[in-house]
């Protein structure tokens, strides 16, 4: 699906900066998950942005049971993103695999893309995760 009412080029430049943090996330995975067992995980790198500004992205965040953030294993990112960027990690023993997915804030709607390595080995178009008011 693609992303709606944004400004010309905003998909274009999202896709790209998407592709290139998922390209330097697969160049590390091997490596790690030979050295620790279990594939890299990255939390989001910082608040989603919204109607295609840059903000500032965050490559210290590590999530709690991991003592690597993103510039310990050389993943790279815009130091200011119009998307916030995640890697997170599912299965166990052969059946690991991990999930890089960027995030972004158009006219109100939340909208992620996602690329799945492993097992499943699925990827996703644009989809509007917004929830919906109530909800939570």
């Amino acid at each position: 699906m693609r992303l709606h009412d944004i400004p010309p080029g905003l998909e274009k430049k999202a896709n790209e900066q998407l592709e290139e943090f998922s390209l330097s996330v697969q160049t590390i995975q091997p490596g790690y998950l030979q050295a620790h067992g279990v594939n890299f995980q990255g939390i989001i790198s910082s608040a989603v942005p919204e109607d295609g500004q840059e903000i500032q992205t965050d490559k210290s965040r590590k999530p709690t049971d991991q003592a690597q953030d993103y510039d310990d294993v050389g993943v790279r990112f815009p130091l200011k993103s119009i998307l916030a960027f995640g890697c997170d990690v599912y299965g166990m023993g052969e059946n690991q695999g991990y999930i890089v997915f960027g995030e972004i804030r158009v006219a109100q709607r939340l909208w992620r893309r996602q690329i799945d390595y492993g097992p499943s080995g699925r990827t996703h178009g644009w989809n509007d995760i917004t929830i919906a008011e109530g909800l939570i």
